[in-house]
């Protein structure tokens, strides 16, 4: 076998013939950047200062190709290879140049956006700044959006188009409260939006409610001044008001608001009966005066003792009856503001006070007082801008369904409604004014509610513990007492009544034994309602049986002027 010799004989001289290795020297005479690494590469363990000579030479070879080519990935490459070095600060300014006129050839928003992000600091962030502006709010004028407008005063919070950004989101917010918008929606309108066509707007509108309110519910100062320096006001709401202060001041026979009341120029002139019969009493002597005031006072509607402000503790009190109190107390008040604290506690998230809220307005309405419509209308205008939240959802066809209305909104009482804490109500609520409803749901919230109040009594009952379980056993007499009232066919549903209905009063049974304990159906502003009406009548005979001009002006009070 022959063994080649060739290879063998010449890998020593192939070897011995490579390239020499890289010196400082020759990398210098080459002077390009392929040398000067060739050299750092060959020479890791060399001579330092050569290498420090090397390395600078070779990033301002690297720096000088950078500045003559585009884009920005050699710029990149060459700050990932030299982010301290001499250059490093050229370089950068070079790349948020480079950044910078990328950015304004686009006609895209986004390419500025990132720009700004990276170099929020840069000279050239102005000019980007400003044409990142510019196109945006060009975006916006073609498809205007609160979202974008608030985003675009986020990003640019006193920029070129601050004034006319501010205008139109306002318009925008304005437009999205629509035709009833809330008191509370407005104010904070006005406010956020002060120096805007829109906040103006809200203002105006604020200041026509107040002196609304002020008329619905204020003084008769109050309204006289409201008569003299307010222009445009609704003439059925004036109408309404003069009417109860008229009543008011005819019962009390209060000659001086009378007098005040008989002064306004038309349409709010007195009737002529009320100016006739304000001139005899002028001239009635002290003592008869005195005498037919208290005649008066005794054939007018019965009214609450306590005031306002009392009720409005009570109904924040922790205890059941004393709230209730409160409401029933409400119901028989002539005040529009009783009205309003109604209203509000038909919202209240505890069935036990919802159900007698509405009972309480029931009586209200029982009245047949003449400015509620007006506060029904009032308070429709204020709970419409507001119905995307449960409790005013709730609390507006509640009213509405308490004062009568049937349609439209009884479609919307079929379709389903937002998630809240008013289930056992709105199921009271479907169950009444919708024919062929399932009453299967209200039958399991029912029986939910009890078996709750069920779990919760105490299985020993002892003085300390009276205060818990009275409110256990008021809250199963309220639910009873409105199952009751339900008219329905459904044997469950009668079952059901009947066994909480005895439940109810084998527990108030054990209460009563305890002296503190008041019953759940004593409510004493109820009795004396009662008493006080039964006695009315017989006044109202007096006073119409007076000699005299005294009995045509009483009758034509009672009769008459009731019908206005």
């Amino acid at each position: 076998m022959r063994i080649p010799l060739l290879p063998t004989l010449f890998f020593p001289l192939l070897v011995s013939c490579g390239p020499p290795k890289m010196t400082y020297k020759r990398a210098k005479t080459l002077h390009t950047p392929q040398s000067y690494r060739a050299f750092l590469y060959e020479n890791t363990k060399g001579n330092e200062e050569e290498r420090f000579a090397a390395t600078r030479e070779l990033e301002r070879l690297l720096f000088l190709r950078v500045k003559r080519t585009h884009g920005t990935a050699p710029i990149l490459t060459f700050l990932h290879e030299f982010p301290k070095g001499r250059h490093a600060t050229q370089a950068r300014e070079l790349l948020t140049r480079r950044r910078a006129q990328k950015a304004l050839a686009t006609r895209k928003v986004w390419p500025l956006i990132r720009f700004l992000h990276y170099h929020p600091a840069a000279k050239e962030s102005a000019k980007v700044r400003e044409t990142l502006e510019c196109r945006w709010w060009q975006t916006l004028l073609k498809t205007p959006s609160s979202k974008g407008l608030r985003a675009y005063l986020d990003y640019f919070p006193a920029g070129i188009y601050l004034k006319p950004a501010m205008e139109l989101l306002g318009a925008q917010e304005l437009k999205k409260l629509g035709p009833h918008p809330s008191p509370n929606a407005l104010r904070l309108l006005a406010v956020a939006f002060s120096e805007t066509k829109a906040g103006k707007i809200a203002q105006r509108r604020l200041k026509k409610l107040r002196n609304l309110e002020l008329l619905i519910t204020g003084s008769l100062s109050t309204v006289l001044k409201q008569l003299s320096t307010s222009r445009n006001l609704p003439l059925s709401l004036v109408a309404s008001t003069l009417w109860r202060h008229q009543e008011q001041a005819i019962y009390a026979l209060d000659l001086s608001a009378l007098e005040k009341l008989c002064a306004l120029p038309k349409p709010y002139a007195c009737p002529t009966p009320l100016a006739t019969a304000l001139i005899r009493w002028k001239r009635l002597p002290k003592t008869q005066l005195k005498r037919l005031r208290q005649l008066a006072n005794r054939a007018k509607p019965f009214t609450a003792r306590p005031s306002l402000r009392t009720l409005r503790y009570a109904l924040a009190a922790s205890d059941l009856r004393t709230n209730w109190i409160a409401l029933y107390t409400l119901a028989f008040s002539n005040d529009p503001k009783a009205f309003f604290l109604l209203s509000g506690a038909l919202s209240a998230p505890d069935f036990a006070l919802n159900l007698v809220a509405q009972k309480a307005m029931k009586i209200w309405f029982d009245r047949q007082l003449p400015w509620t419509k007006v506060l029904l209308g009032y308070e429709f205008s204020n709970l419409k801008g507001s119905l995307d939240r449960p409790d005013s959802f709730f609390r507006f066809f509640t009213l509405k369904a308490l004062a009568g209305e049937k349609t439209p909104w009884l479609r919307t009482l079929r379709g389903r409604w937002p998630k809240s804490n008013h289930d056992l109500p709105l199921a009271f609520l479907r169950s009444r004014h919708l024919s062929g409803q399932n009453e299967e749901r209200l039958i399991a919230l029912c029986n939910t509610a009890a078996s709750r109040l069920q779990k919760s009594w105490p299985t020993k009952l002892e003085p300390s513990l009276v205060s818990f379980a009275g409110a256990l056993s008021r809250r199963l007499y309220v639910l009873t007492q409105k199952m009751k009232h339900h008219r329905t066919s459904n044997p469950r549903y009668k079952m059901l009544r009947d066994q909480l209905t005895t439940l109810s009063s084998k527990w108030e049974g054990k209460l009563t034994r305890f002296p503190s304990y008041e019953g759940s159906g004593s409510i004493p502003v109820l009795a004396q309602a009662k008493e006080w009406e039964t006695a009315r009548g017989t006044y109202q005979t007096r006073l119409q049986k007076r000699p005299g001009e005294e009995g045509p002006f009483w009758r034509w009070f009672f009769t008459q002027f009731h019908k206005k």
